[in-house]
């Protein structure tokens, strides 16, 4: 057993030699570097436009799953899979990362004590990449199309996109919009993520100043701990299925156009590509805090908290979320099938104009939601407007009272905690 031991140990180790640390400094580095701490290169652009990762692509493009396979790309590139890369201080340029599909993570991170920035961070159609500790900033220019910061997307043409994160990073369109009126609102502040793919993550990412936040389009993927504050049209998007959406915080919405804001709102998209048709699918929304208003701000919106009108809804659980806005919408659903709404506190805001707000459930295009659960929720108010078919509403379900609090009974508020 022990001579077998050694045998493992002896077969990995030279895997793990293989793990390079390389460097990358726009003030101190060259294009012409070596990629070591002595001689760095100039920025992570030049490193991609210049074809330094040894990666794979498919074979056959378009992408076409039954007959496309990945192969070798760029096999002299001195940087591989599993390597880590260091950004230093500087602005490393616009990334367009797109068909680099690694066998094991490459990680590119702020050295210690760095202060990397990005313009936009494109991944398209790749595999295994994380980005940490970074800042992708861009004022969107007057006059041109809305873009996101950042964008982890899978494409018809170069194919599927799977297992990319941020991680402890900020996105935002300035440092500061409190001065910005309604019109520079709408004419610079650019989105924020795009997810696009299977298995993507944003985590300990602050989006601040921003249009539209987060939009999840993708299956299986993680929001999680991530700080929204001060934006313009809806805070997350969910789209795809079986996402993640936990422990994120929502604050400071501004109305500055026609949008009815949201802090989380979702839609389906059948097969037919339009919204309101097929189903979405398995979705958590656990634990997040929606905040329409944390300060004084120029133009405060009115905030829808969770708002589900336009598709069906299968399997999702909505529970422990926090939710103070100045509407009637706290949840409002429809078209919901085999749903748990629970421990969710729905508060109105302090001399609110609108509301107060309610958990609502209704049907869709004239078919009435099913096997609905709620539980342990303090809300101000319920409209189960279900037709003939009676929700199944499961006490205790507390309700709050703005003047007078919470009434009296047996509020049990569950852990998200397990949930991560």
């Amino acid at each position: 057993m022990q001579n077998l031991f050694v045998k493992c140990l002896l077969c990995i180790l030279p895997l793990i030699a293989q793990a390079t640390t390389w460097h990358i400094d726009p003030i101190n580095g060259s294009t012409t570097g070596s990629g070591s701490a002595a001689s760095p290169w100039q920025t992570l652009e030049d490193v991609i436009n210049q074809h330094l990762i040894n990666s794979q692509c498919y074979d056959i493009l378009p992408y076409s799953s039954t007959n496309s396979q990945l192969i070798e790309q760029y096999p002299n590139a001195p940087i591989h899979a599993g390597d880590t890369i260091l950004l230093h201080t500087g602005n490393h340029g616009s990334i367009d990362i797109r068909c680099l599909n690694l066998t094991a993570t490459i990680t590119v991170k702020a050295a210690d004590g760095a202060q990397p920035t990005l313009t936009r961070l494109q991944v398209k159609s790749s595999k295994n990449w994380q980005f940490s500790g970074l800042k992708i900033a861009d004022l969107r220019p007057a006059n041109t199309a809305k873009y996101h910061l950042v964008s982890f997307i899978d494409d018809n043409y170069y194919g599927p996109n799977s297992n990319i994160s941020l991680l402890n990073s900020t996105v935002q369109s300035t440092d500061d919009a409190s001065s910005w009126d309604a019109n520079t609102w709408v004419n610079n502040a650019a989105d924020g993520i795009l997810l696009k793919g299977e298995n993507l993550s944003v985590s300990g990412v602050t989006i601040k100043n921003t249009a539209f936040s987060i939009e999840i389009m993708a299956n299986n993927s993680l929001v999680f701990d991530n700080w929204i504050n001060h934006f313009s049209g809806d805070a997350i998007r969910v789209i795809g299925n079986y996402n993640k959406v936990i422990k994120n915080k929502i604050h400071n919405c501004y109305i500055v156009d026609a949008n009815h804001d949201d802090g989380i709102q979702a839609w389906s998209i059948g097969d037919d590509g339009l919204s309101g048709t097929g189903i979405n699918y398995g979705n958590w929304l656990i634990g997040n805090e929606i905040i329409q208003q944390t300060q004084s701000l120029s133009l405060p919106c009115n905030l829808q908290g969770i708002a589900m009108f336009n598709g069906r809804y299968q399997d999702w659980i909505i529970a422990y979320n926090h939710i103070v806005v100045n509407h009637w919408h706290g949840i409002g659903i429809k078209g919901a099938d085999n749903m748990a709404i629970i421990g969710n506190r729905i508060q109105p805001m302090q001399n609110a104009s609108q509301g107060p707000p309610w958990i609502e459930v209704k049907p869709w295009n004239g078919t009435d939601s099913t096997n609905i659960f709620l539980r342990y929720n303090l809300v101000t108010d319920y409209h189960m407007l279900n037709g003939n078919t009676p929700v199944n509403f499961i006490q205790p379900n507390c309700q709050y009272n703005q003047n007078q609090g919470i009434d009296s009974c047996d509020l049990i508020y569950g852990n998200s905690n397990e949930f991560e």
